[in-house]
């Protein structure tokens, strides 16, 4: 009697690379009401267009790479002249250059006239005006064993906006922040993050934007694996510049729950300062800083 063994192949399911379209067309229609533009305020029947978005990916074992693009339409019923083309972009590198050390590169632009639906938990809500951002960072991963991670971090923000009344040129500035975060895992189910970062804001014009910010980020973060799919995560944190404030979240999250994949958070904001006064009204100045505000939530 004969016999043969022949080994089985597992092959791992091939990465995508190629053109993808990401996100469906989103059509909605809303009634503004107060909508604040250069002429004053008005109400107005508004329909957006969303989409979808239009994305490259190109994989490699050591790399992957993509660029995307997502348009929309603002269509105004009675005022054709806010009607609005945003559009944003990004481009985003990541390398693994061995087992220990890695790079992840970004880019990202947006152009909008309704920044106040693109700026997500900003405490200024700004009038309609065409706004121009482009944000860029770049990060430094090493793996210091299997328990410590280390990384560095740089991010820069150019921002421009063509905004009515007294805000016209105060937002025009450029922002560089460097962050540095120390990963450790405690145990299977406890995990323990620090973060510093310095971030540093420089108006276009100082005779309008006044003169430069320097600000100090220090956030701790706790994170507890409850069970497999349940996850609670506690960061808290300072903010010292021309003035202080402090923040803290907590967040939980649901890895899934059937068919379904649920997070829930809360997150408290106190700060102290002596504001900035925009049209005789007290407005921070740190909250009035989209560039800053945009740092500070991508670093943290």
């Amino acid at each position: 009697m004969s016999g043969s063994c022949r080994g089985l192949t597992a092959r791992a399911q091939d990465r995508p690379n190629g053109f993808f379209l990401t996100s469906p067309l989103i059509v909605s229609a809303g009634y503004e009401e107060n909508l604040f533009t250069g002429s004053g305020q008005l109400n107005d029947m508004a329909t957006i267009l969303t989409g979808p978005t239009f994305e490259w990916i190109r994989n490699t074992h050591r790399m992957t790479f993509f660029v995307n693009y997502l348009p929309e339409f603002e269509l105004f019923s009675a005022n054709p002249s806010l009607d609005a083309w945003n559009q944003s972009a990004s481009t985003r590198l990541d390398y693994r250059i061995d087992s220990r050390n890695s790079l992840s590169f970004s880019d990202s632009f947006l152009d909008t006239k309704d920044s106040s639906r693109q700026l997500e938990n900003s405490l200024v809500i700004l009038p309609y005006g065409q706004f121009l951002q482009n944000t860029f960072y770049g990060e430094y991963h090493y793996r210091w064993n299997t328990l410590t991670k280390l990384t560095a971090r740089l991010d820069n923000a150019v921002t421009t906006a063509n905004l009515p009344g007294p805000l016209n040129g105060r937002l025009n500035e450029v922002g560089t922040a460097g962050t540095v975060t120390l990963d450790r895992s405690l145990t299977s189910k406890h995990s323990l993050s620090v973060s510093y970062s310095f971030l540093h804001v420089h108006p276009l014009s100082s005779d309008l934007g006044g003169s430069p910010t320097n600000v100090n980020l220090l956030i701790l973060g706790y994170a507890y694996q409850i069970n497999p799919t349940l996850l609670l995560r506690l960061t808290g944190g300072a903010i010292e510049g021309s003035e202080s404030a402090f923040n803290g979240a907590a967040v939980v999250e649901r890895s899934q729950l059937g068919g379904v994949w649920l997070a829930g958070g809360y997150q408290r904001y106190l700060g102290f300062f002596e504001g900035l006064p925009v049209s005789g009204e007290a407005v921070p100045e740190l909250p009035a800083s989209p560039t800053a505000w945009r740092l500070l939530r991508c670093i943290r």
